[in-house]
């Protein structure tokens, strides 16, 4: 089943997205049988790293880049940082693997997951939540906007609006990736597109005051926009 297309041109000469019919079909079933589904909730973003899996010398692993506050993966003791090698003993053999466990997975089963933290090799259990499907989540990756141009990639969500990935400005203020934006001039921001607004008002070397919660610590960083 096509699912977008891209082209770079803006004609006929694109590349096409398709999702495997053996993967519609299974999930209409699903959608049928258990509208809504529910699936286990795990409470980590999981991203896929080669690079890591080089590293510790194994052909896929599962890199945790975030645990949600109080998820079953913080729970069971799993950290950002950890790379997951194998679920209930069988080692992954594609990136894509954990994923599509969880996808199968039931709220309150548990998982039995095998990673790597420091070199050293460690084993939790986790048992999963249930997954909630209101939970509003929306990022500004390849966005363009206002907070991309000077470095700050970010999630938004229920909770406020995170900092996923710092460079240029953002990462040379002091701005780091799991960071929480609260104030900016002293005024209270819950939105991307709120700070989108005020930084596309500033000017030119105007300072603005940015407020950052880390967990419980607090900090202060002074943002000056260079033209680049």
């Amino acid at each position: 089943m096509n699912s977008t297309y891209y082209s770079k041109q803006g004609n006929y000469t694109n590349i096409g997205f398709a999702i495997p019919i053996s993967d519609v079909r299974r999930i209409a079933t699903r959608l049928i049988q258990e509208n809504p589904i529910q699936r286990g909730y795990l409470g980590a973003e999981l991203l896929l790293s080669e690079r890591i899996s080089r590293k510790i010398r194994l052909k896929a692993s599962v890199y945790i880049s975030r645990i949600d506050p109080n998820s079953p993966a913080e729970k069971s003791g799993l950290r950002s940082g950890d790379a997951v090698v194998a679920v209930d003993d069988v080692q992954l053999h594609d990136g894509g693997e954990l994923h599509r466990y969880i996808e199968h997975s039931k709220p309150n089963q548990t998982l039995n997951l095998t990673f790597y933290r420091d070199k050293q090799k460690m084993n939790t259990d986790v048992i999963l939540g249930a997954f909630l499907n209101d939970k509003k989540e929306s990022n500004n990756a390849g966005s363009s906007d206002e907070c991309e141009k000077i470095g700050l990639i970010l999630r938004e969500d229920t909770n406020g609006i995170h900092a996923i990935a710092t460079f240029q400005t953002a990462k040379a203020v002091g701005i780091e990736a799991g960071d929480t934006i609260k104030k900016i001039n002293k005024q209270s921001i819950t939105t991307i597109k709120e700070l989108n607004s005020i930084i596309g008002k500033l000017k030119e070397n105007e300072i603005a005051l940015i407020k950052i919660e880390l967990k419980i610590l607090q900090s202060y960083y002074r943002l000056e926009l260079k033209q680049q």
